[in-house]
């Protein structure tokens, strides 16, 4: 009988999104150049894999979305996900009523407002 160990489900899992994590990272480095261009492939690999876990927490799973909240951590800093600081992050991303594309949006235009940056994949 074969047993495989939670950390050895960690390795399958984290390698099951490397595909993901390369297509956000080389869409960030086109369309966030001025926030990607400055971090190293394995510091953006690393945020990207942050960015996915996160927005799992949130119930985000549609790609597009997800890389919304993986582009908000590259503009908006490591420390998005988690400060208390920012209150309106809490108030709509934890809210399971919300629905993930509504979230995704909205974080969206938030960062467009407070940063003059547009982190849809597209951009602007």
């Amino acid at each position: 009988m074969l047993v495989i160990g939670a950390a050895q489900l960690e390795v399958l899992d984290r390698n099951s999104r490397a595909p993901v994590r390369e297509k956000f990272a080389k869409i960030l480095r086109e369309h966030l150049p001025r926030h990607a261009g400055r971090l190293s492939d394995e510091t953006l690999d690393t945020i990207c894999e942050r960015g996915i876990l996160a927005a799992r927490s949130y119930g985000i799973d549609v790609e597009v979305d997800v890389y919304v909240v993986v582009a908000s951590l590259v503009v908006l800093g490591s420390k998005f996900d988690s400060s208390p600081e920012i209150v309106w992050r809490n108030r709509v991303m934890a809210d399971p009523k919300i629905d993930q594309h509504v979230k995704a949006q909205l974080l969206r235009l938030r960062i467009f407002v407070d940063c003059d940056t547009d982190i849809g994949p597209n951009g602007r």
